[in-house]
């Protein structure tokens, strides 16, 4: 920064997500009979367990409904919003998270304020769409060209609808709810580069090419390989990492005729994501599950599904789907049972600038993960590392211990993982008790969910 001092990247909406749980930490530090290793492991837990989950659950209640607004039954947008939650990899974001669920959150609201504003023509909505936008920079400043794109999309389709209201009167309450919604945020955004940087266009990329990517520029990927990389390939490919998304395609003519208004929205915004990140150095976001910087489109790229499910469905397709979206939910699983760094950590060389490695399968991580897994089942984990002939410590290309891959090999799941860290011995029961608790929650949650599920089948065949 212009003051000598290091930042993040990432943008403030974050870190005042976490300030709570990080004043519970020093709180409890001050207060409570605990060390501070303690105290700060103990909000890191509750970070894990309450608000990264609250936030993944909340969009996922905000799509279903969107997907009640559009027209779909009860039954129909719980189907489809457990898809979203449970089958696509929202679901491994919402447990390992960075920005990816908050800006899914905030975009899937923006659609939604989108139809509202349509149907009841009422300012509020139209305000709520530019303050969701604005939210959206303020998590991660690389969603601008989403952002931009839903918000052109949106005031453009309002100034040329045939509505009694006159279109002067239009312009004028786009305009404010421009400054009051999204350019408040815009504002904060550009205080805090300026506070950091000592200019407000400055985002911190720049500075930090230098050191995150040993180097590199910022955008020295090739548009059209990068592409089918995100897109297709064995290691990374946003289709495999997620095959429900296959269903999509089968529904998106139909979706596009219903529904031409938030079609023109939402594939515009997919198309702007998938082509900014494709010239993207660090296309993948790595250290990352699949195409990180992709998450936050899941929600776009799930909602044509509700068109096939709201369809009779023949033996054929009955088969297919229920086949994609089992397969997608063991993929999603398998995601979280260990953290996402565990295969990064096997093979180092997969450093965060992606290369050959992502097309050839005996080296993706979707295959290695089913790997790890069933050698563990079988007892036979192996802890060594890949070697690395010339170390980038900036690209974090460099040869791991046997430790660290033992340290990314044990399972990730809350009661297994805090009774493998040493300083959580005297927490994990209460903290163990709290889980159970939560998890009683889920469970009576995911079995009334089962039966709404089971009822919608039943009206599809």
């Amino acid at each position: 920064g212009a003051d000598g001092k290091r930042y993040a990247v990432s943008g403030i909406g974050q870190s005042l997500c976490l300030a709570p749980f990080t004043a519970l930490g020093l709180l409890l530090e001050r207060t409570a009979p605990l060390g501070a290793d303690i105290a700060d492991l103990t909000a890191q837990f509750l970070t894990s367990l309450v608000l990264f989950p609250a936030i993944g659950a909340a969009g996922v209640w905000v799509f279903y409904r969107l997907a009640l607004l559009l027209g779909c039954s009860r039954r129909i947008s719980l189907v489809a919003a457990a898809l979203l939650g449970c089958a696509t990899m929202y679901f491994h974001y919402s447990v390992n998270t960075q920005e990816q669920s908050q800006t899914a959150l905030l975009l899937t609201a923006a659609i939604l304020f989108i139809l509202l504003y349509r149907q009841r023509r009422r300012s509020i909505y139209a305000w709520l769409l530019c303050a969701a936008l604005g939210m959206c920079l303020l998590f991660r400043a690389s969603s601008a060209p989403e952002v931009l794109a839903i918000y052109l999309v949106a005031v453009a389709g309002d100034m040329s609808a045939p509505e009694a209201t006159a279109l002067r009167k239009r312009l004028l309450n786009w305009v404010a709810a421009s400054i009051c919604g999204l350019g408040g945020f815009v504002v904060i955004v550009g205080w805090y580069n300026y506070v950091r940087f000592g200019s407000v266009f400055e985002l911190g990329y720049g500075p930090s090419a230098s050191t995150s990517l040993g180097g590199h520029r910022l955008f020295e990927s090739s548009p059209l390989p990068t592409l089918a990389a995100m897109l297709f390939s064995p290691g990374k490919g946003i289709i495999l990492y997620n095959p429900v998304i296959l269903l999509s395609v089968l529904g998106v003519l139909v979706f596009c005729r219903r529904h031409k208004l938030l079609a023109l929205v939402i594939f515009p915004a997919v198309v702007v994501n998938l082509v900014f990140h494709s010239f993207f150095t660090a296309w993948a976001g790595d250290y990352a599950w699949s195409v990180r910087y992709q998450a936050p489109m899941l929600p776009f790229l799930i909602l044509p599904i509700v068109v096939l499910l709201s369809r009779p469905m023949k033996a054929v397709m009955k088969a297919l789907v229920v086949s994609l979206v089992s397969i997608s939910c063991v993929i999603q699983v398998a995601s979280v049972v260990y953290n996402f760094n565990l295969e990064f950590s096997q093979n180092p060389n997969h450093c965060i600038i992606p290369d050959g490695w992502v097309w050839d399968w005996p080296q993706s991580h979707l295959r290695k993960r089913f790997e790890n897994i069933a050698t563990h089942i079988a007892g036979r984990r192996d802890f060594s590392s890949v070697p690395v002939a010339h170390e980038e410590p900036l690209l974090l290309k460099y040869n791991r211990s046997e430790q660290s891959v033992r340290n990314a090999y044990r399972v990730n799941l809350f009661p297994f993982k805090a009774a493998s860290a040493p300083a959580s011995a005297r927490l994990f029961y209460p903290l163990l008790c709290l889980w159970v608790v939560l998890l009683m929650g889920f469970c009576l949650v995911t079995l009334r969910l089962i039966k709404c599920c089971l009822g919608c089948a039943a009206s599809v065949l």
